[in-house]
């Protein structure tokens, strides 16, 4: 039984699939799967940010005992 560990190809441009958001992996028993790439996460990521604004990283310091 195959555990499965996927090999995707470089994330440039031309290996994406035609959805223009996916790379597809190959696994040694020839299982394939597809998983975002960074073109899809990265929008998706800098949107969060924009919502987000700076409380996100900000923390209460006034807790803190010295």
């Amino acid at each position: 039984m195959c555990k499965h560990l996927f090999d995707y190809p470089e994330d440039k441009r031309e290996n994406y699939n035609p959805d223009g958001k996916t790379l597809t992996g190959m696994c040694r028993c020839g299982a394939t799967k597809r998983a975002y790439g960074m073109r899809w996460a990265i929008p998706i990521e800098e949107a969060f940010l924009e919502q987000m604004g700076k409380s996100l990283f900000e923390f209460d310091k006034s807790n803190i005992i010295c």
